[in-house]
């Protein structure tokens, strides 16, 4: 028995070890080309023409960057904006600074900038919210109102030629901050809105420092003294602290993994950390699989933007070279987060600063909160995968499965407009023996549900006379159509296969205390029984069926279960244990994606408890619990894809899945 492979835990950055474009704030990535973002030592420029700006230098006739940033152009002046540096500030910045200072007729405030920031004492609003012309009484007790060490909001009013900057807090929403937590983040990282200052849903409130200063509290102040006065003896209740505790530690973690800090992401962030403690969100190893969810749903909400208004669909970029990370529905609290790491909170493998993940990509679990939320999840993932392969392939297959698959994908087909039906081809994974006019026909549902230019990308199983021969002639039929690296004894390599579960853990019509659920190394290659299977005596009805076996399932380059039914919450508990007398359970990741599709019913027996077990670890890492009469090969290496090398990883993976052995079972 070969040993299971751990998980591994993908870094999205931290230098010195990522992608170039990684170390530019997301918001900031947003239409920077690749050959844009520079490091000291590479050449801007060639040409001798242009003339030099900050952040350049003049080597062998060539202009090179003498820092890591982007190549900024006007005219015929080019630069290079350094990815960090100390706050400059910018007329109109909300900032959050600390008096370090009281002088005549001004404040000092560390503003997180290269200078002092000034507060002149003409330029606050008095206790009360008084305007007027300030007295030699109001200088006199200007430690009265801020002394050195307070917080306070301001926004920047000037900045003068030497870089120092005014501040104001005229506007009664700024002034002194008590009660709440500090967090210092890096200032590139803040995204500028129109608002910065935010009621979150968890029940706290947030102000967002363009300097990098980000302050949590409880709720934003609605009074009008400007927050001179602070009752300090009221107690925050425990439970909004313990939420401005997990809002803290998730703008650290956005921080650190170079996401953009504005409201949205914040609250994205802290709905995925429900499922773990706050403590823990300081283990590399979950903050990298938070951080990436997070990314992941900002790149499903900017497919369905550019979808809802018709635009290529195409990710961003900075998205697009992102390992593929797990995105969970925000419906409800996520159950199923694949962190790969000990009951002692340790990483399985430890933050890896290479990027490298197994060859045996983790399963995804996406739990949504109503049917509209679930087709709109598996048209999110659907419009991805298509996108890439149309990019690699010419023909691609598609697997579905009946029971209640039809009516989803069918309404998911549909909406589909942009695809290239002619250049798809979708085959049954199982059929009923009855003819396609018959209702239990899975084919005949799909032909009914489909409108005419999908319907001539339906494969029909032919109907012989015994169930035996058409599951022979299905067989011809698929290495006829299949691509040509799946003809011979090779399995056919499915582009993408959508499965279902019943009640009792069967998926296609591979049933409990089946045959086909025992692997049998004689009858591999054989016509009729290493890729599609006769079914004489199915448990349902009818009984007689035609199926593609486990042999070929398995295989599949993406597979996707999409189960609903609260009636079905135990088999998904099982088959998540990696529980093998359920055949979905043994369907298990070999070189492919496995994505988990749940309605609130199905999943609502998952537990953390459950998805930290070893058993399950076993089952995420594409390995069933001690299966019997099964050989496990354990796969090789390969390394993360990341950056520009994601088109030449594609050519990698599909040479190596031509080249490597399918008979794994």
């Amino acid at each position: 028995m070969d040993e299971v492979q751990e998980m591994e835990v993908k870094v999205v950055s931290g230098p010195p070890a990522v992608a170039p474009d990684r170390l530019l704030a997301e918001i900031e990535r947003d239409g920077v080309k690749g050959d844009k973002i520079v490091v000291p030592g590479n050449v801007v420029i060639e040409n001798t023409e242009f003339m030099r700006g900050h952040g350049t230098y003049i080597h062998a006739g060539k202009l090179c960057a003498s820092l890591t940033g982007t190549v900024q152009q006007v005219n015929r002046l080019v630069s290079v904006k350094p990815v960090k540096s100390r706050y400059g500030g910018e007329v109109g910045d909300v900032v959050i600074g600390r008096v370090t200072d009281v002088q005549q007729k001004r404040w000092k405030l560390d503003v997180n900038g290269r200078l002092d920031a000034n507060l002149p004492l003409s330029s606050v609003n008095l206790p009360g919210g008084e305007l007027r012309k300030k007295s030699l009484e109001d200088e006199l007790m200007m430690r009265e109102y801020l002394r050195e060490g307070d917080l306070l909001s301001a926004e920047i009013h000037e900045i003068r030629n030497d870089g120092t900057v005014n501040l104001h807090t005229r506007s009664l929403k700024y002034g002194k901050l008590a009660q709440g937590i500090l967090v210092v983040v890096p200032p590139h990282t803040v995204k500028r809105r129109k608002m910065h200052f935010h009621s979150l849903p968890c029940g706290c409130a947030v102000i967002i420092g363009c300097n990098g200063y980000v302050w949590v509290t409880d709720m934003l102040k609605n009074d009008n003294d400007g927050g001179y006065h602070q009752d300090l003896s009221q107690l925050i209740p425990l439970e909004t602290r313990k939420t401005m505790c997990r809002v803290a530690a998730v703008i650290e973690l956005l921080a650190a993994h170079s996401i953009s800090i504005f409201d949205s992401t914040i609250t994205l962030a802290h709905d995925l950390s429900m499922v773990v403690e706050v403590k823990e969100l300081k283990i590399p190893a979950i903050a990298a699989e938070i951080a990436l969810a997070v990314v992941e749903k900002l790149q499903h909400e900017r497919l369905a933007k550019s979808i809802s208004e018709g635009r290529a669909a195409t990710p961003p970029r900075s998205m697009a070279t992102l390992p593929k990370q797990p995105v969970i529905s925000p419906a409800m609290q996520p159950l199923h987060h694949p962190i790969g790491r000990d009951r002692s909170g340790s990483g399985a493998e430890g933050p890896h600063p290479t990027g490298a993940a197994s060859h045996a990509r983790r399963p995804t679990s996406i739990i949504t909160k109503d049917p509209a939320d679930l087709r709109f999840q598996v048209k999110m993932y659907l419009t991805e995968l298509l996108e890439q392969l149309f990019r690699a392939n010419g023909l691609i297959s598609i697997g579905v499965s009946g029971g209640s698959m039809p009516h989803i994908l069918c309404d998911v087909f549909k909406t589909m407009e942009n695809v290239k039906w002619k250049r798809v081809k979708i085959f049954m994974v199982d059929e009923r023996y009855v003819e396609s006019s018959d209702p239990q026909s899975n084919y005949g549902q799909y032909l009914a549900l489909l409108p005419p230019p999908i319907q001539e990308s339906l494969v029909h199983v032919p109907i012989l006379e015994t169930v035996q021969k058409s599951a022979q002639q299905y067989e011809l039929v698929l290495k006829q159509t299949c691509q040509p690296e799946c003809i011979g004894n090779k399995m056919p390599r499915f582009d993408i296969v959508f499965l279902g579960v019943g009640p009792d853990g069967h998926t296609a019509s591979i049933f409990p205390g089946d045959k086909l659920t025992k692997y049998d190394p004689q009858i591999v290659g054989h016509l009729g029984s290493s890729w599609v299977y006769p079914v004489l005596d199915s448990p349902k009805l009818p009984p007689k069926r035609i199926t593609l076996g486990l042999n070929a399932l398995r295989v599949a380059k993406n597979t996707a279960f999409i189960i609903t039914g609260e009636e079905k919450a135990n088999v998904v508990k099982g088959i998540l244990s990696g529980d093998t007398q359920y055949p979905a359970a043994q369907v298990r990741p070999m070189n492919h994606r496995l994505t988990f599709f749940f309605d609130q019913g199905a999943a609502s027996k998952l537990t953390p408890e459950l998805l930290r077990d070893d058993s399950t670890k076993k089952m995420l890492n594409g390995q069933p619990q001690s299966p019997q009469n099964m050989h496990q090969t354990s796969p090789p290496n390969s390394q993360m894809l990341r950056g520009d090398h994601r088109q030449q990883q594609q050519q990698q993976d599909n040479h190596r899945d031509r080249d490597e052995p399918m008979d794994d079972e």
